[in-house]
């Protein structure tokens, strides 16, 4: 199957999403470059995605169950005793296992089954044990991920690269829009705050420079109670600032709604 434009799907073999080539097969991929060479491939280049095929991947799932399956069958056996190992890790006096140094990697010292002492048997006969099981867990939980894969994504369309790509644009969008009556961070909200803050002091130096501006000998009571009684900051404005101002300087009845305004959304912002 031929695909127009750029897609993308499973591989077969590993599960992963990779590059759907004009052919209908995926690109290689699964590979290193050392030194500036390719080096290995996933079996699964080349071979048709998941969303058309899944032959290699049914192959793959008969198998690793196959697989769990004998090794849940050598466990039993080796607990049973109708197995034993071939031979079994040499344990020094007190118990511990011994290594030796090849080509400077650490390797065990290993005898025959028939050499070994009780405890180094009982030691093997627990490790074998323990490996089967593992082994067995590992296969099984293989074939399950792969199956619950094969029926999520076997006969659904390739990936859209385009359309992909247009819906992380959105996604992104999205967690950017302001919300209304909202902040998205901790920082945005602390950045409008301080932008109604810096509005408020301008505001509140008009108020105070109407008073201030007057000469002394014709300052009343009620302007100095106005300038005594600004609040130094926003969230403290009350109504009673907003009357007060009125009454003395109806004037700046702009300055004093604006400032009223700004009060109203900072005990709201504060509030969430």
């Amino acid at each position: 199957m031929k695909t127009k434009g750029q897609h993308r799907g499973h591989c077969q073999k590993c599960g992963a999403i990779q590059v759907v080539l004009p052919t209908g097969e995926l690109a290689d991929h699964g590979y290193t470059v050392p030194n500036g060479y390719f080096k290995g491939v996933c079996q699964g280049s080349h071979e048709q995605p998941l969303q058309v095929s899944r032959i290699i991947t049914d192959a793959i799932i008969t198998a690793m169950n196959d697989l769990g399956a004998r090794n849940e069958v050598r466990a039993i056996a080796l607990g049973a005793g109708q197995l034993k190992p071939e031979q079994v890790q040499q344990l020094t006096a007190w118990g511990a296992r011994e290594y030796t140094y090849i080509d400077r990697k650490q390797v065990p010292i290993m005898k025959p089954w028939s050499e070994g002492t009780g405890a180094e048997r009982a030691e093997q006969l627990k490790l074998e044990i323990g490996q089967a099981e593992s082994d067995a867990r590992f296969f099984r939980s293989h074939a399950k991920s792969m199956s619950e894969l094969a029926q999520a994504v076997h006969g659904t369309a390739l990936i859209d690269r385009d359309a992909e790509e247009l819906a992380r644009k959105a996604e992104r969008a999205a967690k950017t829009t302001p919300i209304v009556g909202a902040y998205r961070t901790k920082i945005e909200q602390k950045r409008a705050l301080e932008a109604l803050g810096v509005e408020y002091s301008k505001a509140r130096r008009v108020i105070m420079d109407r008073y201030l501006s007057t000469a002394h000998s014709e300052r009343t009571d009620a302007g100095s109670n106005v300038y005594n009684s600004m609040p130094f900051d926003l969230h403290c404005w009350r109504a009673k600032h907003t009357a007060l101002v009125l009454d003395t300087y109806p004037e700046l009845a702009s300055t004093v709604e604006a400032i009223s305004s700004s009060s109203t959304a900072t005990r709201s912002r504060h509030a969430r």
